[in-house]
C-alpha cells in the first residue's frame, strides 16, 4: 500500500497552527491519538478527555517513535527543548480537537476521495454495514469501525483512506445541535443517507422537528447537486423534500409508501429474514427491479437496505451485487444477535442502545421470529428522554401487548411505566414484571426461562443489558 505522508507545512496550512520545533521538512507517516497503540513516525494528536488529557502523554508518545505531537497547552520550555534535540516536531494549535478534523479534511480533499455520509436516529449502523457490503461489491473502501461516529471517529476514519481504498462510509452520530454540521464539513460528503428521525436526544433537542433539523445538518458540507437518501416511510423526513430541492439537492425517497423511488414491495417475512422486490423509478438512477433478501427480520431493516440499495444503484453497482451483498449482511456487535444457550433457550442481544424507535422495531422482530414460541421481551430503561420518558415506556409497553409478547420484564426507571402500559393494551397482569436493576433481573429470568423460549433484551447503554444477556447465554 502506498504510504501518505503529512508533511508539516501541509498540516500548518490545515490547521492555522504554528511549529515550535522541529524541521520545517519533517513529513509524517501516520495520525494517531492513543499511545497505547505505538506509530513509528506518526504524528501524535494530544487530545483532552473525561479521564485523561493527552498532553500528559507527548513525551511518551515521540520516546515510542513518533515524529511529532500537535498540542494546544504549553509545554514546559524543557520538553520542547528535548523534543528539538531528538530531532522531533511539536506543532501548536488553538484546539487539538477541532485539529484533528481539520487534518482529516485535508486528507480527504487531497485524495479526492468518495464519501457516503450515514446518519439517523436509529439504524444508522446497520445501513452503514449494508451500504458498506454493497460498495465493496465495486470498490475497495474503507468505513466507520464500532463506535467511531463521533467527532474524534470519524477523522480518525477519514485518515485511513488512502490511494488504494479510496471510498469511504462514515456514521455520523449527535448528541446535540452542530455536531453533525462538523462532521459534514470535515467529511464532505459526496452522498448522504438518512434512516429515521426518532426520539433519541429528545431531552436535548426538545423535539421531533428540532432532531430532524440536526439530522439535516449533514447536508453542510455537501456540493448542491449531491444526492441525499431518505426514508420516505418517516413522515419527518418525507416532509423536508421540498426544502432539500429548493436548497438545490437532490432528495431520493426509499421505502414502502406508494410513491417511493426506491420502493420495496412484495414483502414477505419469516423468522429469519424478509424477501422483497426492490422497484426503482428515480430519474436519476438505473430503473430497475430486483430481488433481495435481507438475512433479519423486520420492517426497519427493509427500509434499510432499500436505502443501500439506492445509494448503491448511484454508485454503478449491479443489482445482482447489490443483492449478494445485502445478503451476506449480519449484525454488528450486540445488535440483534442471536444466541443460544445449553438449556435450549434462543436469545436476541440487542442491548448495545434504545430509544423508543428502535424498542419498537425490535419488538416487532421478536413478534415475527417467535411464531409457535414463548416470547419474551427484557426492555431496560430508554434514557435521555427527558419528560417524554414515562409516556414513551408506556408505550412501549403497549406496543409488546398489541404485538402478542407473551412475557415482559422491564428493568430501570420507568419500568413500571412498561408494564403498566402492557397490562392497560391486554397484557395479563402475572405476565409484566419490573426490576430495579439487571443484576435482579438476570437471576429471576436464568430460574424462569425454559427451553425453546426466544428472548429479546434491549435497552440503554447505561442500563448494562448485556449482562442479563451473560447470565442467560452461560
Amino acid at each position: 500500500m502506498q504510504s501518505m505522508i503529512f508533511k508539516v507545512q501541509e498540516l500548518l496550512q490545515a490547521t492555522g497552527g504554528k511549529q515550535l520545533c522541529g524541521s520545517p521538512e519533517q513529513g509524517f507517516a501516520a495520525v494517531f491519538t492513543d499511545t497505547r497503540k505505538k506509530v513509528d513516525g506518526g504524528l501524535f494528536v494530544a487530545l483532552p478527555g473525561e479521564r485523561f488529557d493527552g498532553h500528559g502523554f507527548v513525551m511518551q508518545a515521540l520516546a515510542q517513535g513518533a515524529s511529532g505531537a500537535v498540542i494546544s497547552k504549553p509545554l514546559p520550555r524543557e520538553e520542547i527543548q528535548q523534543a528539538d534535540s531528538l530531532g522531533k516536531c511539536i506543532l501548536l494549535v488553538p484546539n487539538t480537537r477541532d485539529a484533528l478534523g481539520l487534518i482529516a479534511r485535508s486528507h480527504r480533499l487531497r485524495l479526492g476521495s468518495h464519501v457516503t455520509a450515514v446518519t439517523g436516529s436509529a439504524g444508522k449502523t446497520s445501513t452503514k454495514d449494508m451500504l458498506s457490503l454493497v460498495f465493496a461489491a465495486r470498490y475497495p473502501l474503507i468505513w466507520t469501525e464500532g463506535n467511531q461516529n463521533n467527532e474524534i471517529g470519524v477523522p480518525l476514519t477519514l485518515l485511513r483512506l488512502s490511494p488504494e481504498q479510496n471510498t469511504a462510509v462514515v456514521e455520523m452520530g449527535m448528541r446535540g445541535r452542530g455536531e453533525i454540521r462538523w462532521l459534514s464539513s470535515i467529511a464532505l460528503p459526496d452522498l448522504a443517507v438518512i434512516t429515521n428521525i426518532g426520539m433519541a436526544h429528545i431531552e436535548r433537542l426538545g423535539s421531533l422537528e428540532q432532531i430532524l433539523s440536526a439530522k439535516l445538518e449533514i447536508r453542510e458540507g455537501m456540493k448542491p447537486g449531491s444526492l441525499i437518501f431518505i426514508n420516505g416511510d418517516d413522515p419527518l423526513l418525507a416532509g423536508s423534500v421540498d426544502r432539500l430541492r429548493d436548497e438545490g439537492f437532490v432528495p431520493v425517497e426509499c421505502g414502502t409508501v406508494p410513491g417511493a423511488q426506491v420502493r420495496g414491495t412484495d414483502i414477505r417475512m419469516d423468522g429469519e429474514g424478509c424477501d422483497f422486490r426492490v422497484e426503482c423509478v428515480h430519474p436519476g438512477l438505473p430503473c430497475v427491479s430486483f430481488i433481495i433478501r435481507v438475512p433479519v427480520p423486520g420492517i426497519h431493516n427493509v427500509r434499510n437496505a432499500l436505502l443501500a440499495a439506492g445509494a448503491g444503484l448511484a454508485r454503478g453497482v449491479p443489482p445482482d451485487r447489490i443483492a449478494a451483498a445485502i445478503a451476506a449482511f449480519q449484525p454488528s456487535g450486540m445488535r440483534m444477535q442471536l444466541l443460544q444457550n445449553a438449556k435450549g433457550v434462543s436469545i436476541i442481544n440487542d442491548a448495545y442502545n434504545a430509544n423508543p424507535q428502535s424498542v419498537q422495531a425490535a419488538l416487532e422482530s421478536l413478534a415475527v421470529m417467535g411464531k409457535g414460541r414463548r416470547t419474551v421481551a427484557v426492555l431496560g430503561t430508554m434514557l435521555e428522554l427527558g419528560k417524554w420518558s414515562g409516556p414513551a415506556h408506556r408505550e412501549a409497553g403497549i406496543a409488546a401487548a398489541k404485538l402478542g409478547i407473551q412475557q415482559l420484564v422491564a428493568v430501570g426507571p420507568d419500568g413500571e411505566q412498561t408494564v403498566g402500559g402492557a397490562i392497560q393494551a391486554g397484557m395479563p397482569s402475572q405476565a409484566g414484571v419490573h426490576f430495579k436493576e439487571a443484576e435482579e433481573a438476570a437471576r429471576f429470568l436464568v430460574s424462569w426461562v425454559a427451553r425453546g423460549d426466544l428472548v429479546l433484551v434491549k435497552g440503554s447503554r447505561g442500563m448494562h443489558m448485556e449482562d442479563i444477556v451473560e447470565e442467560l447465554v452461560r
